[in-house]
């Protein structure tokens, strides 16, 4: 009778002349039942494994249940060389990377439709619009990009211009003034796409007709749809004049955009006068100093 020792087990052989002994049998059993592949008995091989079978996907290869939590680390997912190896991007599930897991340093460019403010993270977001420009021939305006770039600030939760174009209309036709009240002057709406605070000018040229019979006062003013605002630009030719004149009127002030009833701005003018003045090469411009949201 002999032991023989191999891939972890001690099993017990009869030789021809040898006694058989029924409970060393059932000892050479227990270890073959007991063995684990890991201490005892031959090592799973790849090929012992299943192949997944379509249709079986639950059934066949590892399973899901049969990877342990914290079980796959960095080293045995494969770098990646192309898109069908490493970890792709259907196999990220949406909303699975926050921003602590996102470089600080990093600057996330965006063709923005909301505005995702980030947890902790002094961050950068750019924005690009279409807006009006050189409108030479109609009151229709062409367009042309805008962009702007931010940078956001977590302690006040803003996000603050920091480069970029303005916002511009631009209206080269010569627009007839109204008489006795404030009208909106076509072409020049003005839309502020994001709450918060911007810098609003305009420029403009007033052109007066000669006249024998008295002066003209000439308002400008540039305010919400909603409503006209106390903030006017005045020019006014004094007495009658023999000659017609131009003269140039600008204003630059602050506006806060605090609702969607207050983000489209308009120009308005009207002149006190019997003579009616036109109104001729016109720029409106809006450059943001902070914004918190988009305007919805």
């Amino acid at each position: 009778m002999a032991t023989i020792t191999t891939n972890g087990f001690s099993l017990t052989k009869w030789e021809a002349t040898d006694k058989f002994d029924y409970t060393q049998l059932a000892a050479n059993w227990q270890q073959i039942a007991d063995h684990d592949h890991a201490t005892k008995g031959a090592k799973i091989t790849t090929s012992a494994i299943a192949d997944i079978t379509t249709g079986s996907e639950t059934t066949t290869g590892v399973t899901n249940s049969k990877i342990a939590n914290s079980a796959i680390t960095t080293a045995k997912i494969a770098d990646s060389t192309g898109s069908t190896d490493g970890i792709t991007t259907s196999k990220i599930a949406n909303n699975a990377v926050t921003s602590d897991k996102v470089d600080s340093t990093v600057i996330a460019t965006y063709q923005a439709s909301t505005l995702a403010v980030p947890t902790g993270v002094e961050n950068k977001r750019f924005w690009t619009t279409t807006t009006s420009l050189d409108n030479t021939t109609s009151a229709s305006p062409s367009s042309f990009a805008t962009s702007w770039a931010f940078k956001y600030k977590t302690a006040d939760s803003k996000w603050y211009f920091i480069d970029g174009t303005p916002l511009t209309i631009m209206q080269f036709d010569a627009i007839t003034v109204n008489t006795s009240s404030y009208a909106s002057v076509t072409g020049t709406t003005l839309t502020l796409p994001y709450f918060g605070a911007y810098i609003l000018s305009f420029s403009a040229e007033v052109n007066v007709a000669a006249t024998s019979t008295t002066g003209n006062t000439f308002k400008i003013n540039l305010s919400p749809s909603s409503g006209i605002t106390t903030y006017e630009a005045t020019v006014a030719t004094g007495a009658a004049v023999s000659v017609a004149q131009s003269r140039h009127v600008s204003q630059s002030r602050i506006v806060n955009v605090t609702s969607s009833s207050n983000n489209i701005y308009n120009l308005y003018a009207y002149s006190t006068g019997t003579t009616t003045p036109k109104l001729d090469n016109i720029c409106i411009t809006a450059t943001p100093i902070y914004i918190t949201a988009l305007v919805s």
